[in-house]
């Protein structure tokens, strides 16, 4: 129903503190070869959010079946250290909790990917947004506080398993020949880790994700 001339996908679970639209929305109209931005998220307290990094690749999917995230993330800034601090940055995808994007190159891509329901979905719109030889860029001179977890913690089951499941999907969808098969045994080496070690130190509430991981690996088998 929207007929803005961007659109901006935005979490509910994500607080204004100053006014970052106006600032992006002129930035992308004096740089057409970008299709879509996102701005630098924090936490609550401040603190920096994860909510933009390279294209996914096999990189990060054994960084990620090996507890390496940060490693990756650090290589990713060492990346962009001769960028001026607060300058736009290029990058692979940015967050869905704060995206934006024109809305005639929505409409030509058809939107998101209506095969994910949760997770990943971003990372997928953002591939293709490159795929049709636009740019996708972070401004992180803007900010925008984002209040992350508030919305999973109320079903760990159910968030794991949709988590999983979708990374599994963009892989079907994004990878091929050899690639794609180290990317699915990577997927279920990630599958076993999380839940072996979750299994030894998650307590409370928290177990509840364990169920979501084998569903997840059903859900996987029975394709």
């Amino acid at each position: 129903m929207a007929r803005g001339e961007f659109i901006l996908c935005l979490n509910p679970d994500t607080e204004f503190t100053s006014d970052c639209l106006t600032p992006l929305v002129e930035y992308m109209r004096a740089h057409l070869e970008v299709g879509v931005t996102g701005i630098q998220l924090l936490n609550g307290d401040g603190s920096l959010q994860d909510c933009f990094a390279e294209p996914d690749g096999l990189w990060w999917d054994f960084c990620e079946a090996h507890y390496l995230q940060g490693l990756y993330r650090r290589r990713s800034k060492a990346k962009w250290s001769h960028i001026p601090h607060g300058s736009p940055i290029p990058v692979g995808y940015v967050a869905g909790a704060f995206l934006l994007i024109r809305s005639n190159h929505f409409a030509e891509l058809n939107g998101f990917d209506p095969d994910f329901f949760l997770n990943h979905e971003d990372i997928e719109l953002c591939a293709r947004v490159r795929d049709i030889g636009l740019d996708v860029q972070v401004v992180p001179a803007l900010t925008l506080i984002h209040r992350e977890g508030t919305t999973q913690r109320k079903n760990w089951r159910f968030f794991t398993f949709h988590r999983f499941v979708s990374k599994w999907i963009y892989i079907e969808k994004r990878r091929k020949g050899f690639s794609k098969f180290l990317a699915q045994l990577m997927w279920w080496e990630a599958l076993a880790w999380k839940y072996l070690i979750g299994a030894l130190i998650l307590r409370a509430s928290a177990r509840s994700r364990l169920p979501g991981f084998l569903d997840a690996a059903k859900w996987v088998r029975s394709r």
